[in-house]
Protein backbone atom coordinates (compact mmCIF):
# COMPACT_ATOMS: atom_id res chain seq x y z
CA UNK A 1 0.00 0.00 0.00
CA UNK A 2 1.55 3.44 -0.78
CA UNK A 3 0.83 5.79 1.95
CA UNK A 4 4.03 8.19 0.94
CA UNK A 5 2.02 11.10 0.60
CA UNK A 6 0.89 11.04 4.74
CA UNK A 7 4.76 9.67 6.26
CA UNK A 8 6.15 12.92 4.58
CA UNK A 9 4.06 15.09 6.17
CA UNK A 10 5.11 15.47 9.93
CA UNK A 11 2.03 14.43 11.60
CA UNK A 12 3.50 14.78 15.27
CA UNK A 13 4.78 18.48 15.18
CA UNK A 14 1.45 19.67 13.20
CA UNK A 15 -0.83 21.50 15.26
CA UNK A 16 -3.66 20.34 13.46
CA UNK A 17 -2.47 16.69 12.60
CA UNK A 18 -6.10 15.48 12.43
CA UNK A 19 -6.71 17.95 9.70
CA UNK A 20 -3.70 16.81 7.64
CA UNK A 21 -4.40 12.91 8.50
CA UNK A 22 -8.37 13.92 7.19
CA UNK A 23 -7.35 15.48 4.31
CA UNK A 24 -5.42 12.73 3.23
CA UNK A 25 -8.60 9.97 4.09
CA UNK A 26 -10.86 11.89 1.72
CA UNK A 27 -8.27 12.82 -0.95
CA UNK A 28 -8.00 8.40 -1.36
CA UNK A 29 -11.28 8.05 -1.11
CA UNK A 30 -12.17 11.16 -4.10
CA UNK A 31 -10.15 9.59 -6.02
CA UNK A 32 -10.40 5.94 -5.41
CA UNK A 33 -6.74 5.36 -5.00
CA UNK A 34 -7.64 2.63 -2.31
CA UNK A 35 -8.79 0.47 -4.78
CA UNK A 36 -5.80 -0.15 -6.67
CA UNK A 37 -4.70 -2.42 -3.42
CA UNK A 38 -7.59 -3.38 -1.39
CA UNK A 39 -11.20 -4.53 -2.02
CA UNK A 40 -12.55 -1.88 -0.24
CA UNK A 41 -12.18 1.72 0.93
CA UNK A 42 -13.06 0.26 4.69
CA UNK A 43 -10.14 -2.52 4.16
CA UNK A 44 -7.97 0.22 3.65
CA UNK A 45 -8.79 2.67 6.41
CA UNK A 46 -7.93 -0.71 8.61
CA UNK A 47 -4.38 -0.83 7.02
CA UNK A 48 -3.67 2.60 7.36
CA UNK A 49 -4.54 2.65 10.86
CA UNK A 50 -1.79 -0.19 11.25
CA UNK A 51 0.72 1.41 9.41
CA UNK A 52 0.17 4.43 10.82
CA UNK A 53 0.02 3.17 14.45
CA UNK A 54 -3.56 4.77 15.24
CA UNK A 55 -6.93 3.32 16.12
CA UNK A 56 -9.56 2.95 13.27
CA UNK A 57 -11.91 4.73 15.52
CA UNK A 58 -10.03 8.09 15.52
CA UNK A 59 -9.64 7.32 11.69
CA UNK A 60 -13.30 7.22 11.13
CA UNK A 61 -13.67 9.88 13.32
CA UNK A 62 -11.19 12.21 11.44
CA UNK A 63 -13.21 11.08 7.83
CA UNK A 64 -16.47 11.82 9.13
CA UNK A 65 -15.45 14.90 10.97
CA UNK A 66 -13.97 16.52 8.08
CA UNK A 67 -17.05 15.50 5.55
CA UNK A 68 -19.37 17.09 7.71
CA UNK A 69 -17.12 20.34 8.13
CA UNK A 70 -17.03 20.46 4.06
CA UNK A 71 -20.81 20.13 4.06
CA UNK A 72 -21.14 22.80 6.69
CA UNK A 73 -18.59 25.33 4.80
CA UNK A 74 -21.69 25.24 1.98
CA UNK A 75 -24.62 25.71 4.41
CA UNK A 76 -23.10 28.81 6.49
CA UNK A 77 -22.77 30.43 2.77
CA UNK A 78 -26.40 30.37 3.08
CA UNK A 79 -26.42 32.46 6.01
CA UNK A 80 -23.84 34.29 4.51
CA UNK A 81 -20.91 33.02 7.26
CA UNK A 82 -17.84 32.56 5.63
CA UNK A 83 -15.72 29.32 7.45
CA UNK A 84 -12.59 28.68 7.17
CA UNK A 85 -10.88 26.56 4.70
CA UNK A 86 -10.60 23.31 6.34
CA UNK A 87 -6.79 22.85 5.33
CA UNK A 88 -6.40 25.74 7.61
CA UNK A 89 -8.73 24.93 10.77
CA UNK A 90 -7.50 25.56 13.86
CA UNK A 91 -6.56 22.27 16.48
CA UNK A 92 -8.72 23.74 18.87
CA UNK A 93 -11.46 22.90 16.43
CA UNK A 94 -11.41 19.19 17.06
CA UNK A 95 -13.14 16.30 15.33
CA UNK A 96 -15.16 15.77 18.74
CA UNK A 97 -16.36 18.94 18.63
CA UNK A 98 -17.72 18.51 15.37
CA UNK A 99 -19.11 15.19 15.53
CA UNK A 100 -21.27 16.32 18.55
CA UNK A 101 -22.30 19.75 16.41
CA UNK A 102 -23.12 16.98 13.60
CA UNK A 103 -25.43 14.97 16.60
CA UNK A 104 -26.93 18.23 17.17
CA UNK A 105 -27.45 19.58 13.65
CA UNK A 106 -30.45 16.73 13.68
CA UNK A 107 -31.95 17.34 16.82
CA UNK A 108 -32.16 21.41 17.15
CA UNK A 109 -34.25 24.05 14.99
CA UNK A 110 -32.11 25.83 12.35
CA UNK A 111 -31.08 28.92 14.16
CA UNK A 112 -30.31 27.05 17.59
CA UNK A 113 -27.40 24.78 15.43
CA UNK A 114 -26.03 28.05 13.27
CA UNK A 115 -25.55 29.87 16.48
CA UNK A 116 -23.76 27.12 17.54
CA UNK A 117 -21.75 26.45 15.03
CA UNK A 118 -20.42 29.82 14.77
CA UNK A 119 -19.52 29.79 18.22
CA UNK A 120 -17.57 26.32 17.78
CA UNK A 121 -15.66 27.87 14.61
CA UNK A 122 -14.91 31.12 16.94
CA UNK A 123 -13.98 28.49 19.05
CA UNK A 124 -16.19 30.28 21.71
CA UNK A 125 -17.73 27.24 23.64
CA UNK A 126 -16.66 24.46 25.53
CA UNK A 127 -16.82 20.49 24.86
CA UNK A 128 -19.03 20.01 27.58
CA UNK A 129 -21.43 22.72 26.89
CA UNK A 130 -21.63 21.25 23.27
CA UNK A 131 -22.04 17.79 25.00
CA UNK A 132 -24.97 18.90 27.48
CA UNK A 133 -26.81 20.64 24.41
CA UNK A 134 -26.88 17.11 22.32
CA UNK A 135 -28.02 15.15 24.94
CA UNK A 136 -30.73 18.34 26.22
CA UNK A 137 -32.65 18.08 22.56
CA UNK A 138 -31.87 13.64 21.78
CA UNK A 139 -34.71 12.73 23.51
CA UNK A 140 -36.57 14.37 20.96
CA UNK A 141 -35.28 11.34 18.32
CA UNK A 142 -36.90 9.30 20.82
CA UNK A 143 -34.45 6.37 20.96
CA UNK A 144 -33.85 6.44 17.20
CA UNK A 145 -30.48 5.68 15.43
CA UNK A 146 -28.52 5.21 12.48
CA UNK A 147 -27.48 2.01 12.84
CA UNK A 148 -28.25 -0.65 10.63
CA UNK A 149 -27.49 -1.23 6.35
CA UNK A 150 -29.49 1.18 4.43
CA UNK A 151 -30.57 3.30 7.94
CA UNK A 152 -30.31 7.03 7.17
CA UNK A 153 -29.50 9.19 10.05
CA UNK A 154 -32.69 9.89 12.04
CA UNK A 155 -34.03 13.90 12.29
CA UNK A 156 -36.54 15.63 14.01
CA UNK A 157 -39.49 16.64 12.16
CA UNK A 158 -40.34 20.49 13.73
CA UNK A 159 -43.78 20.02 12.54
CA UNK A 160 -44.45 16.97 14.51
CA UNK A 161 -46.24 18.73 18.06
CA UNK A 162 -44.67 16.08 19.95
CA UNK A 163 -41.10 17.03 18.72
CA UNK A 164 -41.94 20.62 19.42
CA UNK A 165 -42.58 19.89 23.18
CA UNK A 166 -39.33 17.92 23.54
CA UNK A 167 -37.20 21.00 21.90
CA UNK A 168 -39.28 23.11 24.14
CA UNK A 169 -38.10 21.06 26.79
CA UNK A 170 -34.82 20.67 25.89
CA UNK A 171 -34.79 24.61 25.36
CA UNK A 172 -35.22 25.22 29.30
CA UNK A 173 -32.42 22.54 29.74
CA UNK A 174 -30.13 24.27 27.67
CA UNK A 175 -30.85 27.23 29.82
CA UNK A 176 -30.35 25.65 32.88
CA UNK A 177 -27.10 24.57 32.20
CA UNK A 178 -25.72 28.18 31.70
CA UNK A 179 -24.49 29.72 34.50
CA UNK A 180 -23.90 33.07 32.84
CA UNK A 181 -27.90 33.10 32.53
CA UNK A 182 -28.28 34.18 36.25
CA UNK A 183 -32.19 33.45 36.37
CA UNK A 184 -31.56 32.63 40.17
CA UNK A 185 -30.46 36.09 40.97
CA UNK A 186 -28.03 34.76 43.47
CA UNK A 187 -24.55 35.88 44.56
CA UNK A 188 -21.34 34.56 45.05
CA UNK A 189 -22.22 31.09 43.57
CA UNK A 190 -19.16 29.20 43.01
CA UNK A 191 -19.58 25.92 41.38
CA UNK A 192 -22.84 25.44 39.48
CA UNK A 193 -23.41 22.20 37.77
CA UNK A 194 -27.00 20.61 35.94
CA UNK A 195 -27.43 16.99 36.48
CA UNK A 196 -29.63 16.24 33.56
CA UNK A 197 -31.68 14.39 32.02
CA UNK A 198 -34.15 12.42 34.63
CA UNK A 199 -32.10 12.38 37.93
CA UNK A 200 -33.52 9.63 39.81
CA UNK A 201 -33.48 8.03 43.30
CA UNK A 202 -35.49 5.55 45.49
CA UNK A 203 -37.81 6.83 47.61
CA UNK A 204 -36.67 6.35 51.36
CA UNK A 205 -39.46 4.84 53.64
CA UNK A 206 -41.54 4.54 50.71
CA UNK A 207 -41.37 0.69 49.12
CA UNK A 208 -38.49 1.80 47.01
CA UNK A 209 -40.36 3.39 44.47
CA UNK A 210 -38.10 6.03 42.13
CA UNK A 211 -38.33 9.63 42.79
CA UNK A 212 -37.34 11.31 39.30
CA UNK A 213 -36.43 15.39 38.81
CA UNK A 214 -35.95 16.86 35.04
CA UNK A 215 -32.86 18.42 36.59
CA UNK A 216 -30.91 18.29 39.44
CA UNK A 217 -28.73 21.31 40.10
CA UNK A 218 -25.65 21.67 42.11
CA UNK A 219 -24.82 25.29 43.59
CA UNK A 220 -22.10 25.67 46.28
CA UNK A 221 -21.92 28.82 48.41
CA UNK A 222 -20.75 30.31 51.40
CA UNK A 223 -23.16 28.42 52.75
CA UNK A 224 -22.28 25.02 51.30
CA UNK A 225 -23.61 22.68 48.58
CA UNK A 226 -27.41 23.14 47.74
CA UNK A 227 -29.60 20.83 45.74
CA UNK A 228 -32.31 22.19 43.61
CA UNK A 229 -34.44 19.82 41.98
CA UNK A 230 -36.19 21.37 38.63
CA UNK A 231 -39.43 20.10 37.43
CA UNK A 232 -39.88 21.16 33.65
CA UNK A 233 -43.83 21.47 32.33
CA UNK A 234 -45.56 22.46 29.37
CA UNK A 235 -47.41 25.27 30.88
CA UNK A 236 -49.16 26.52 33.94
CA UNK A 237 -52.77 25.30 32.84
CA UNK A 238 -54.69 25.29 36.42
CA UNK A 239 -55.55 21.52 35.86
CA UNK A 240 -51.47 20.94 36.10
CA UNK A 241 -51.19 18.16 38.75
CA UNK A 242 -47.97 19.13 40.69
CA UNK A 243 -48.44 16.86 43.59
CA UNK A 244 -45.23 14.80 42.62
CA UNK A 245 -43.47 18.68 44.03
CA UNK A 246 -44.57 17.99 47.60
CA UNK A 247 -42.04 14.61 48.06
CA UNK A 248 -39.47 15.80 45.79
CA UNK A 249 -38.96 18.57 48.50
CA UNK A 250 -38.01 16.33 50.99
CA UNK A 251 -34.85 15.78 49.12
CA UNK A 252 -33.49 19.06 47.84
CA UNK A 253 -32.81 22.75 49.15
CA UNK A 254 -34.81 24.03 46.46
CA UNK A 255 -37.52 23.21 44.43
CA UNK A 256 -38.33 24.80 40.83
CA UNK A 257 -41.01 24.14 38.21
CA UNK A 258 -39.78 25.73 34.73
CA UNK A 259 -42.96 26.26 32.11
CA UNK A 260 -42.40 26.21 28.57
CA UNK A 261 -44.97 28.76 27.98
CA UNK A 262 -46.80 30.94 31.10
CA UNK A 263 -50.06 32.28 30.89
CA UNK A 264 -50.23 35.12 33.13
CA UNK A 265 -54.08 34.40 33.21
CA UNK A 266 -53.98 31.65 35.26
CA UNK A 267 -50.78 32.71 37.10
CA UNK A 268 -49.31 30.58 39.80
CA UNK A 269 -52.20 29.35 41.70
CA UNK A 270 -51.54 25.48 41.13
CA UNK A 271 -48.12 25.20 41.77
CA UNK A 272 -46.90 24.88 45.50
CA UNK A 273 -45.70 27.94 47.63
CA UNK A 274 -42.30 26.76 48.31
CA UNK A 275 -41.85 26.39 44.70
CA UNK A 276 -39.82 28.74 42.21
CA UNK A 277 -41.48 29.47 38.94
CA UNK A 278 -39.56 30.00 35.83
CA UNK A 279 -40.62 30.58 32.47
CA UNK A 280 -38.79 30.29 28.78
CA UNK A 281 -39.48 33.52 27.13
CA UNK A 282 -37.64 34.29 23.62
CA UNK A 283 -35.31 30.88 24.39
CA UNK A 284 -34.38 32.63 27.86
CA UNK A 285 -35.44 31.62 31.48
CA UNK A 286 -37.36 34.35 33.05
CA UNK A 287 -37.79 34.43 37.28
CA UNK A 288 -41.82 34.15 37.94
CA UNK A 289 -41.13 33.89 41.50
CA UNK A 290 -38.32 32.70 44.31
CA UNK A 291 -38.43 29.61 46.13
CA UNK A 292 -38.43 29.14 49.57
CA UNK A 293 -35.80 27.03 50.96
CA UNK A 294 -37.10 23.14 52.39
CA UNK A 295 -35.91 21.48 55.19
CA UNK A 296 -34.95 18.26 53.22
CA UNK A 297 -35.60 15.44 55.37
CA UNK A 298 -33.74 13.08 52.76
CA UNK A 299 -30.72 15.02 51.71
CA UNK A 300 -28.39 12.61 52.57
CA UNK A 301 -30.02 9.91 49.87
CA UNK A 302 -29.58 12.97 47.24
CA UNK A 303 -26.25 13.47 48.27
CA UNK A 304 -25.38 9.81 47.80
CA UNK A 305 -26.98 9.54 44.67
CA UNK A 306 -24.83 12.79 43.00
CA UNK A 307 -21.49 11.26 44.62
CA UNK A 308 -22.69 8.45 42.68
CA UNK A 309 -23.14 9.96 39.50
CA UNK A 310 -19.98 12.07 40.01
CA UNK A 311 -17.63 8.99 40.67
CA UNK A 312 -18.90 7.24 37.44
CA UNK A 313 -17.97 10.23 35.09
Amino acid sequence: MEIKKINDTPLQSSSNSWVVMAEFLLSNEATGEWSSTHKSFTEWLIDVSKKMLLSESSLWRYFRAAKFYKNLQEELKIYKITAPEFKTLSAKISPENLEILEKIERVTPRDVFITLAKRVLSENIKRNELRSTWIAYRKSLEGKTSRGTGVSRPKIDLADPKNQASINEAQVLVCLNSPDNNWMEMENKNKYEVVMPNFCLMQKNDGGKRICFDAMIVLENKSGLEFHGVEIKANNNPRQDCSPLYVQAKYCDYIWIAFCEFNPDYGTKSTPNNCGILALDNKKLTLIRKPKRNDPTYKLETSLQLLTHFLKR
